[in-house]
């Protein structure tokens, strides 16, 4: 399943998939699947894109690397802020640092950009594609399918409103991105486990001159917010976005006074001149769906998980609920895979919803005590943190957002050995000119030593291989063995050849029999070789990437 092999179709009268919400998971799921050769429809209710607010401004380094399957990548990195470094505090004695590393491709740690920007940046990538269209103004009314399972041979009838008047449209399926409130949740009739908290905070972007590193910082018991936290997050210039958590008994609208905020900017950062770019106070949610797939109707991004965002795992893993279906959608959709794949997304992201979900509540019970013994304890801790530095990795200030493994479900292999284990995201290496992913162009990946007992298997059985449509990588090749990267892949997984997904998890690793695991590690996911074309099948040449002839292992 290559990129590559796709070509641009004409426009059907119904598109193949419909998406209800033009924020940032929606407009990367159309991009990603426009990529594939899907023909997508974006409902948006609100008039035109809002093009204010940072909002879920912290990008990790693993979805910016999702976000260069698009060609927004490179302008997050250029136009955002990269930051490494994170420092809570107590008072103003610092507690706890924490350096993060650098992704495999030297993407930073963290990037923040407003999310306005990188919506901007995903609608153009969508629209480059040609098949992509977003109707403004059209409020998701209603939808109706006639089976739990998903097929592609039935469709989803789907109703909205646009300017007074009812349209109907009709798809194979549809994808509901349209936040917490989601109206697609809500008529699919799925439970939403979890609840909203009691506490208040405050949301400010504001311009203004401060001699502040790059860098997150966290205050317990702020001398400026007593009692209370205060978050610092850089955005790029001379923008700051700054949180803070508010009294239970506060007027909201007596918060966001321009006055009110100045006097805040003043205890915090020592100036009162700046420019409010943008304020609100919110409440913030811990929830998830019952269930993220119901037929041929996915949710996914706020629409399945609403977390806290301390930790940044919002939009991170909105994006990572994309780009694990739309893959298995492409797939399905070019009837290379059965739609049985599509039942792995909800295991899959069902489990990185409840991860993430769990992840939050720590933090959140930690900043915001539920009781008077969890508040004794929080602040016997924060105080003897500032005393005692052996206690400061028990200060919880958030959980930085990282992608969760897949580890123990049925989806990927139940094997055990080495560091790196199936169900893990494989790291995004540099490779040459592009990085793993790209070499993988949108399909299944093998990786092995060609000059190895398990590369003289693989050798025989590249025929198949090829009729699976799966792209070969010798870690050996002249190419890459001066790095020794895949090699040290091999090494951290112990086995000899691993199975790549096309959204960069290790499937599983291959031993003796290439041809029966190979098919069984591909089972979960409905791939099925390709028919034989011609009196042989050894004259079927192994699919490939352009530009990397030698990655194809292409010998005949």
């Amino acid at each position: 399943m290559s990129l590559a092999s796709f070509n641009v179709p004409d426009r059907p009268a119904n598109p193949d998939v419909v998406i209800v919400g033009a924020g940032p998971v929606g407009l990367y799921a159309a991009a990603r699947l426009a990529q594939f050769g899907a023909s997508v429809l974006i409902l948006e209710r609100a008039s035109e894109p809002m093009r204010r607010g940072s909002k879920a401004l912290c990008v990790q380094s693993d979805v910016i690397d999702l976000l260069d399957n698009v060609g927004c990548g490179h302008p997050v990195r250029e136009a955002g802020c990269a930051w490494n470094l994170s420092r809570t505090y107590v008072r103003n004695t610092e507690v706890r640092t924490t350096r993060f590393d650098a992704g495999p491709t030297g993407t930073p740690a963290f990037v923040n950009l407003p999310q306005w920007q990188i919506e901007d940046l995903l609608r153009a990538a969508g629209e480059r594609t040609g098949r992509v269209r977003i109707v403004w103004g059209a409020e998701f009314d209603g939808l109706e399918q006639d089976a739990e399972d998903p097929d592609p041979d039935r469709k989803v009838d789907i109703r909205f409103q646009q300017d007074g008047a009812v349209r109907t449209v009709s798809t194979t399926f549809l994808l509901g991105c349209d936040g917490v409130r989601s109206n697609v949740r809500e008529t699919l009739g799925v439970e939403w486990l979890g609840r909203v908290h009691a506490d208040r905070f405050l949301i400010v972007d504001a311009e203004f001159d401060v001699d502040w590193p790059k860098e997150r910082r966290f205050w317990f018991d702020a001398p400026s917010n007593p009692g209370r936290q205060i978050v610092v997050h850089p955005q790029p210039g001379r923008m700051w976005r700054l949180d803070w958590q508010l009294p239970k008994d506060c007027d909201p609208k007596a918060e966001i006074a321009p006055h009110r905020i100045a006097d805040r900017i003043e205890t915090l950062a020592g100036t009162r001149e700046h420019r409010l770019e943008w304020a609100s106070t919110y409440r913030f949610h811990q929830r998830h769906a019952a269930r993220m797939r119901l037929g041929n109707v996915f949710l996914l991004g706020d629409a399945a998980h609403a977390l806290p965002p301390f930790g940044a795992r919002g939009m991170n893993s909105g994006l990572q609920d994309a780009e694990n279906l739309c893959w298995k959608l492409a797939a399905v959709l070019e009837g290379q895979a059965a739609a049985d794949i599509l039942t792995t997304f909800d295991r899959e992201r069902f489990k990185a919803a409840r991860e993430n979900v769990a992840i939050t509540g720590k933090t959140i019970r930690f900043m915001v005590p539920p009781t008077r013994l969890h508040h004794w304890y929080r602040n016997a801790l924060v105080r003897g943190a500032a005393r005692f530095p052996a206690l400061n990795g028990l200060i919880n200030s958030g959980k930085m957002s990282t992608p969760t493994s897949y580890r123990g479900l049925d989806t990927v292999q139940r094997r055990t050995r080495g560091n790196l284990r199936p169900g893990d995201i494989v790291p995004n290496l540099s490779l040459g000119s592009d990085a793993l992913r790209a070499h993988l162009a949108g399909g299944f990946g093998l990786i092995a030593a060609r000059q190895s007992p398990a590369g003289e298997r693989i050798e025989a059985a590249l025929p198949f291989i090829s009729r699976l449509g799966v792209t070969l990588i010798w870690a050996d090749d002249a190419e890459y063995a001066a790095s020794h990267k895949l090699t040290d892949l091999l090494r951290q997984a112990a086995a000899p050849a691993l199975l790549v997904r096309p959204d960069g998890y290790l499937a599983g690793v291959l031993i003796q029999d290439i041809r029966a695991e190979l098919t069984q590690l591909l089972k979960p996911y409905g791939i099925r070789p390709a028919p034989v074309s011609g009196p042989s099948d050894r004259t079927i040449p192994v699919a490939g990437i352009s530009g990397h002839p030698t990655s194809t292992g292409a010998t005949q």
